[in-house]
């Protein structure tokens, strides 16, 4: 396992989030229909897997994080949810 006790994370603002999301947000849901398919992005236009994690602590306060080798996104397992064959993110 890597020691990650140095890493530092650099400070990003709201507003740049805001505006990085929105750019993501057109570009991979160019529908602009609510709900945003998360799992259909993830999976059929980025590439990625998307697994269900069992043991994902609520103490860390994420619902999904991106894997170490960006294979594939990890999401709380009830936070990722199945209906009809189409992704739907619920907060449990």
């Amino acid at each position: 396992m890597n020691d990650v006790s140095a890493f530092k994370c650099p400070f990003i603002g709201k507003l740049e989030i805001w505006a990085k999301a929105d750019n993501f947000r057109k570009e991979h849901w160019p529908e602009n229909i609510l709900p945003i398919d998360m799992e259909q992005i993830i999976e059929m236009r980025l590439g990625l897997s998307m697994e269900p994690v069992s043991d994902l602590p609520r103490e860390l306060d994420v619902d999904a994080f991106l894997k170490r080798d960006y294979s594939g996104v990890q999401a709380r397992q009830g936070v990722v949810m199945r209906s009809g064959g189409v992704g739907k993110y619920q907060n449990p």
